[in-house]
């Protein structure tokens, strides 16, 4: 290691003061904007490590006793522990949060699909002539909440086909095997199939249980109440994931 005293041209006895004053004297000497020479940043580099060393008590200490070397390895091994446990923080946030993201959307996949179907089975099964029985306010407003309802589903079911599905479009085999590999096991038609298809099902089950109660009382799907089998599900959906989305709200409060 370089002798830092004699770099400041100073004596290891030299207090405080006159290694501050030695720096400035060499600093103002060996400045690259002042001076020329090819080696003055190398120059103005070692007066400012030795003056970084000697001005500190506990760095000056460690060199007089030949320790400073030790203790710089000491710190650049706290140097990469730290960026390591840095990285590690960082691997472990990413983990956490996609294990977040995927709860939260297998949950809303769950509830809407259950939610979606359910309706679907119990306007069908009990046909409830709620739209007939509204005023033109109340009307207008059961379309608007079933515009809205539609909006959020679509918005819902686009987000689970991001995250579940791949797209429709025509890919090697050995991308969609990655796709598959990374959660995604089903084409984008594959679920809006069963989407569609699990909310006919819903209601043509609903209406054949009706039916299968009630007799030719209970009618057919199409023969009576088809405004309310179109307008309600989507507005029930709605209502059940605002809840969930308040419930969540209040549950990390």
């Amino acid at each position: 290691m370089a002798d830092f005293y004699r770099l400041l041209g100073v004596s290891r006895q030299a207090s405080e003061r006159e290694i501050k004053a030695a720096y400035r004297r060499l600093a103002k000497l060996y400045h690259p904007d002042v001076n020329p020479s090819p080696t003055a940043a190398e120059d103005f580099a070692r007066i400012t490590e030795a003056y970084k060393v000697l001005s500190s008590r506990r760095l000056r200490a460690l060199y007089d006793r030949g320790l400073l070397a030790d203790y710089e390895e000491y710190v650049r091994q706290r140097e990469r522990a730290a960026v390591l446990q840095e990285r590690v923080k960082v691997i472990i946030e990413e983990l956490l949060r996609r294990e977040r993201e995927e709860t939260t959307i297998r949950q809303m996949a769950v509830m809407l699909t259950v939610s979606l179907f359910a309706s679907a089975f119990l306007v069908a099964l009990f046909r409830p002539p709620i739209f007939e029985m509204l005023g033109v306010m109340g009307k207008a407003i059961c379309l608007g909440l079933f515009g809205l309802g539609m909006w959020e589903l679509v918005r819902d079911v686009m987000a689970c086909l991001d995250y579940y599905a791949y797209p429709d479009d025509i890919t090697p085999s050995l991308l969609r095997l990655e796709e598959e590999r990374a959660g995604k096991p089903f084409s984008r038609t594959a679920v809006l199939a069963f989407l569609v298809g699990g909310y006919l099902l819903a209601l043509v089950f609903g209406s054949l249980v009706r039916y299968a109660l009630l007799g030719i009382n209970g009618r057919l799907l199409v023969s009576h109440g088809l405004i309310n089998v179109l307008l309600l599900p989507p507005i029930a959906v709605l209502i059940i994931m605002r809840l969930r989305a308040l419930n969540e709200r209040f549950s990390a409060q």
